[in-house]
């Protein structure tokens, strides 16, 4: 019995602060609304940040992993992205459950997350590059495939978010999140085009990690999709091609 309260005790815990964070960012969404500048104060808390500049050679669309950061969803590639002449937009799934409950504060579910997207994107400039790792990855294919993105650039992506692929990132069990694993749209097979219609799209994995290549392997057939394995273990694939020095030219 013991052990079982011991096991239990960290997932309660997260998601007591998960609630939190989710309470606290509504508000300030309901206050400053859903889009902040990147790098302001309250950015952090904000579901979008944006980044414009003039006369920009396109717009990257950045999605967030379940990586946290100071118990926050990251503008991931932020750093990389930043200062390179192109509009950018960051997307930030604070329920951390592959975007399935919306943008926390303005949208409750995959399908508003595309639409609201869709008015915000239609006022920046082409080409759009979404780009994503891991559940941003897979959040960079399902939008980018919707909202008829140039270019997908997905880093170890899920193609199939089941139970047991949820259960290994998320930390804890669907039903304690919320999450539907019975939704469709979790598996991207039922979400992308078979007739080489969409974007161009690159995912990349690790040759070595069984698991992320089988993720991969489920979408190469597609004819839109191009499968790019490195020789590597890692999960974090795009830390290892930023490593080997690679990274710059695959995004820009």
């Amino acid at each position: 019995m013991e052990t079982g309260l011991v096991s239990q005790a960290p997932r309660n815990l997260e998601r007591a602060r998960q609630s939190t964070l989710l309470d606290f960012s509504a508000r300030l969404v309901g206050v400053h609304g859903p889009v902040a500048e990147y790098g302001s104060k309250n950015a952090d808390f904000s579901p979008i940040e944006t980044l414009r500049e003039p006369n920009a050679k396109g717009t990257f669309v950045s999605f967030s992993s379940l990586r946290l950061e100071n118990a926050l969803p990251p503008a991931e590639f932020g750093r990389t992205l930043h200062g390179r002449g192109f509009e950018l937009v960051f997307v930030k799934d604070f329920s951390r459950v592959w975007f399935q409950q919306g943008l926390n504060g303005v949208t409750s579910n995959r399908q508003e997350t595309s639409a609201f997207l869709e008015e915000l994107l239609s006022k920046l400039p082409r080409p759009w590059t979404f780009i994503g790792s891991s559940s941003g990855g897979y959040a960079a294919l399902f939008f980018g495939t919707r909202l008829s993105a140039d270019r997908v650039l997905a880093f170890a992506p899920q193609t199939l978010v089941d139970r047991h692929t949820f259960s290994r990132f998320a930390k804890m069990r669907p039903f304690e999140a919320g999450f539907k694993a019975s939704d469709p749209e979790n598996d991207l097979l039922n979400c992308m085009s078979k007739t080489g219609d969409g974007p161009a799209i690159k995912v990349f994995h690790g040759n070595s990690h069984y698991k992320d290549k089988r993720q991969a392997a489920r979408i190469a057939e597609l004819p839109n999709v191009s499968v790019v394995g490195a020789e590597t273990n890692t999960h974090n694939i795009a830390q290892h091609l930023r490593n080997q020095g690679s990274l710059d030219d695959l995004l820009f």
